[in-house]
């Protein structure tokens, strides 16, 4: 009796620390506690509640050995070093670094798998959730989840979106990673036509928004998922087909962009595809897209010209230091030259590795490289590594969907033969 208490205790414990943890995901994710909560006692708190749970789940169930904490670990002792140092920004960028890799160590690290997936079902509440009520809000105003991304906007325009729990472009972001989820898992009919009609959503919500890297990477999504999906020979025919289009109607582009530009009345959008028309058209980098380009290659002869990097510089004033600051991967190879390229190495491989093993178990492996390309393709266009958005759903919710799937197709076949038995 008394191991069968002390059992219940334990299980009692360790579900109170996952609480915890669920308590600071709350606070962390929606935008609306960004406008309510948001002040130093509250973040003393729900801080709180994340350390106190990881340390108890680790009390209870040790830590795990996995590529993935053992590079985090890594990252942490360096930056806390540059951080007691005095390096550079270090002191900038140490909470949001700090925070957003946190998620990691505890999916990765310390929770079993029941664990990850009851934490698991509770993220994707919320995300889902902020997911409903940012589309609704960029519907009904385009120029929220902008607004909600520019560091420069005004504080009070901004809490005016958030308090309604629009989340910005970072959600957005996320949304296209579930496309190839979207594309493989569908089997009937009408499974099919909901992923559709999701896609169709978001890409809609993607248009109104005016975020065009987003946008692309949508498409790249939807052309990789459906490559990987079919088989090897059909794959074959469609590289082929591509390849040929591209080559035939390579000099038409630029015009069917600029033609397509001139029939938006999305302002953002139109300048973006006439930027696109230009560069099929001259091959020369024009407006928005050329000063993104230069951005870019900015961080990229940084790199070249100082192999080792320039230094821990979070101040994202362009040009700075030699760094365009729009692209996390570039932006990184400038700052800590080849050691970024080595964490990038190691973080993908033990990412990818466990995102294949996790989908293989319900028969989805092929899923794994299509996200990770996604990911990586977003990391090289934009920012990352620093939004809950981004944190959650990428080091969390993406490897934990196929655990829960796999439940769900467990407890689904069980009630057959619980059935087949009574019958």
């Amino acid at each position: 009796m008394g191991i069968r208490i002390n059992k219940i205790n334990t299980i009692g414990l360790k579900r109170l620390c996952e609480i915890l943890v669920c308590l600071f995901y709350t606070w962390y994710f929606l935008p609306v506690c960004k406008v309510l909560l948001w002040d130093g006692p509250f973040k003393i708190l729900f801080f709180g509640c994340f350390v106190v749970g990881c340390v108890g789940l680790l009390c209870f169930n040790g830590i795990r050995l996995h590529t993935v904490v053992g590079i985090v670990l890594l990252y942490y002792l360096v930056f806390l070093t540059f951080w007691l140092l005095k390096v550079g920004d270090a002191s900038a960028h140490i909470r949001i670094s700090f925070t957003f890799w946190g998620t990691a160590l505890l999916y990765f690290g310390l929770l079993d798998d029941a664990g990850r997936i009851r934490i698991g079902k509770y993220l994707l509440l919320i995300f889902c959730l902020t997911a409903i009520t940012s589309a609704l809000g960029v519907l009904a105003d385009n120029a929220a989840a902008r607004t909600i991304a520019h560091a420069a906007a005004d504080e009070e325009l901004q809490a005016s979106y958030q308090i309604k729990n629009i989340a910005g472009i970072y959600l957005f972001q996320s949304l296209v990673c579930f496309v190839p989820v979207l594309i493989f898992l569908p089997e009937t009919k009408k499974q099919r036509w909901l992923s559709i009609f999701l896609m169709l959503v978001v890409l809609v919500v993607l248009i109104n928004a005016s975020f065009t890297i987003s946008l692309l990477v949508f498409a790249v999504a939807i052309v990789l998922s459906v490559a990987n999906k079919i088989s090897k020979a059909n794959r074959l025919i469609l590289t082929g087909a591509v390849i040929v289009s591209l080559v035939v109607f390579w000099t038409g582009i630029g015009d069917l962009l600029l033609w397509v530009s001139n029939q938006l009345d999305n302002a953002t959008i139109a300048s973006r595809l006439s930027d696109l028309a230009a560069i099929f058209s001259s091959g020369v980098l024009e407006g928005d897209a050329g000063v993104r380009g230069d951005l870019y290659k900015a961080s990229f002869n940084t790199f070249l010209r100082h192999p080792f990097g320039v230094g821990v510089h979070y101040s994202y004033r362009v040009f700075e230091n030699g760094i365009g600051y729009h692209s996390q991967f570039l932006d990184d190879l400038a700052r800590y030259g080849i050691l970024a390229l080595s964490f990038y190495g190691i973080f993908f491989v033990g990412y990818f590795k466990h995102l294949k093993c996790a989908w293989g178990k319900i028969g989805q492996s092929q899923i794994a490289p299509v996200i990770i390309m996604i990911y990586g393709l977003f990391l090289v266009l934009n920012l990352g590594f620093r939004s809950a958005e981004e944190s959650i759903v990428m080091l969390f919710i993406m490897p934990m969907l196929p655990l829960l799937i796999e439940e769900q197709q467990k407890k689904k076949q069980q009630t057959v033969s619980t059935e087949r038995r009574s019958a």
